[in-house]
């Protein structure tokens, strides 16, 4: 018995545009069979993938943690100084990859001497002895207030020493043991966390971390000119960047396609069915539940022209909407770091010790990284119950090969992998005629003679939108055409 899946899409989108006597006809989705697979950001969900990641480990692990983001705003301020001195593009990303092997030269030094003035610091020393007390867990709303908290002294000594070394033009004008004169603050901050027995979560401070991050950014948007996104960001939105950043040291960047086990709900075709004058594909997929598949031209290495591609069966993912997220310990599932950076810098103290948290990777335990692996896939296929309608199944893409650019991520489709298309209520009828027709083009390269078409229309008896066969040929959109003899067909041309 076959079974199947739905994709619901934008008329625009899925047929493209015709030419006209200024612009070239652009071909759309299901001319070219392709599926665009989306990053995290751009689906509508904020908390896709959401796992409750906290931070749990001894004193090497986590002042390399402050050493880490000490690294990133570093390398961060030498890119907002280039942008502002030569107009180079600012990344989009921070460069959370990176750690103190990378550098080289006059940055090297830079960030040496920068570490040396932090790591010197009683109150920084204060921090790390207090949150690795008794290795208890510190879920991101505490890390990110304390962070906000530590980030003018961070900030400090990475201007002070940018301006010693003529890397910066701006310069920090406090000294960078106590910027702000605020160490009987920080010093009851400490107190507060060894205080902290790790036996009670405060999800109130979830709010409270929203409402202030919300607030400062606000209140501090007048610091930097609108011109300037990077250097306002490096000194009013840094924190929370840095923290959602981080989880690609836990994974490699994923994306997704979306797909629904049925195609019934009005309120769908309202959304996705771009209020119901969109078309639902049907896809035929393989195998039986929980075990379906789609075959794909995925990314499967590098070949000598860039990444290279082959028809794979891709997994569908079932989303479940009845669980509690994933809880995921960060420093023990630093998956998508070298092993370099981990040995040399994340697990190591410097001197020869290891962190307690690196008995994953001094070992290669099969079973942590399975359980690494499993917490992700949980993770992806987890989403609030407001979500439920959608009944949703998904394709999740995701490499070790950088396929960050959108036109790796566009995988082509088999057309035998297409069983139908679905028009909407108010699909309007010029786009019924040209999907007929895109199809009539498909069909007859692989010498198929026959498609399904079907119509949604209102049901009554259950209240729901439902979809008929329609009795078309792949010939129907251009009527005559059939009974055309060949000498008529050359007149024609």
């Amino acid at each position: 018995m076959e079974r199947h899946l739905y994709r619901f899409r934008p008329a625009a989108r899925l047929l493209g545009k015709d030419a006209t006597d200024s612009e070239d006809a652009v071909q759309g989705e299901l001319e070219k069979l392709e599926i665009y697979f989306a990053p995290p950001d751009q689906l509508n969900d904020p908390l896709e993938g959401y796992k409750e990641i906290y931070w749990s480990g001894d004193e090497i692990i986590w002042k390399n943690l402050f050493r880490h983001y000490l690294l990133v705003l570093a390398i961060r301020s030498w890119q907002c100084d280039e942008t502002v001195r030569f107009g180079t593009p600012l990344p989009k990303e921070l460069p959370v990859e990176k750690f103190p092997g990378n550098l080289q030269g006059v940055l090297l030094h830079a960030y040496q001497e920068m570490d040396s003035l932090l790591s010197s610091n009683e109150i920084i020393k204060g921090y790390i002895k207090a949150f690795a007390k008794n290795e208890n867990k510190h879920y991101r709303p505490e890390v990110a207030f304390y962070l906000a908290t530590l980030h003018t002294r961070f900030l400090s000594v990475v201007l002070l020493v940018n301006n010693k070394h003529g890397l910066s033009g701006s310069y920090a004008v406090e000294i960078p043991t106590d910027p702000l004169g605020d160490s009987e603050l920080h010093l009851q901050a400490i107190a507060n966390i060894e205080a902290y027995d790790g036996t009670c979560r405060d999800l109130q401070a979830y709010e409270k971390i929203a409402l202030l991050n919300a607030t400062f950014a606000i209140k501090t948007a007048h610091i930097m000119p609108g011109y300037h996104q990077g250097a306002r960001d490096l000194i009013t939105a840094f924190v929370p960047r840095y923290l959602d950043q981080l989880e690609r040291l836990m994974h490699p960047q994923w994306y997704v396609a979306c797909f629904m086990k049925e195609c019934n709900n009005s309120a769908i075709w309202g959304g996705y069915g771009d209020n119901h004058k969109g078309i639902c594909l049907k896809y035929r997929v393989l195998g039986e539940a929980p075990y379906m598949s789609l075959e794909m031209n995925r990314p499967v290495g590098l070949g000598y022209k860039g990444v290279a591609y082959s028809f794979q069966n891709m997994p569908f993912k079932e989303v479940f909407y009845d669980r509690e997220f994933s809880e995921i310990d960060f420093f023990r599932f630093l998956g998508n770091v070298s092993n370099q950076a981990l040995g040399g810098f994340w697990y190591n103290d410097g001197a020869g010790n290891f962190s307690t948290k690196s008995e994953w990777f001094r070992t290669d335990s099969a079973e942590i990284r399975d359980e690494h692996y499993a917490k992700l896939d949980f993770a992806l296929t987890s989403k609030l119950p407001q979500w439920e309608s959608e009944k949703e199944y998904r394709l999740v893409l995701n490499s070790y090969l950088d396929i960050s650019e959108k036109k790796h991520r566009i995988l082509k489709y088999r057309f035998s992998s297409l069983d139908g298309v679905i028009f909407g209520i108010k699909t309007a009828l010029e786009d019924k005629i040209k999907a007929i027709r895109i199809i009539k083009a498909h069909c007859e390269r692989e010498g198929i003679e026959t498609f399904n078409f079907y119509q949604a229309y209102y049901d009554p008896v259950s209240k729901s939108i439902q979809n008929g066969l329609l009795p078309l040929t792949i010939n129907d959109a251009d009527p005559g055409q059939d009974d055309l003899t060949e000498s008529e067909t050359a007149s024609v041309g």
